[in-house]
């Protein structure tokens, strides 16, 4: 999988399937996708950690880049609901 296999059409579509119609419903997305980034960057951080000690498979560094493919992707999936939410807010 890779970063630019992203889909804002496919997030629509989860969103819409999750019945997220207004503010209220969005909120609880858009916290579920940042912890979602939060627990893949922890995960990077800690193979990126292992692999500069030394003695790491080349499965774990594989693991490694595609959780880093999967932070960037969660990352966008994130940045792209944030701001849906954003767009619902009232307009001053």
């Amino acid at each position: 999988m890779e970063a630019s296999a992203w889909d804002p059409s496919a997030c629509d579509s989860e969103l819409e399937a999750r019945g997220v119609t207004s503010l209220t419903t969005l909120v609880p997305v858009v916290m579920e996708a940042k912890a979602n980034v939060e627990e893949i960057k922890e995960r990077v951080n800690r193979i990126q950690a292992a692999v500069s000690l030394g003695g790491v498979s080349e499965e774990e560094i594989l693991r490694g880049k595609e959780l880093k493919v999967a932070y960037e992707v969660a990352r966008l999936r994130h940045a792209y609901i944030e701001q849906k939410m954003k767009d619902l807010l009232p307009k001053p």
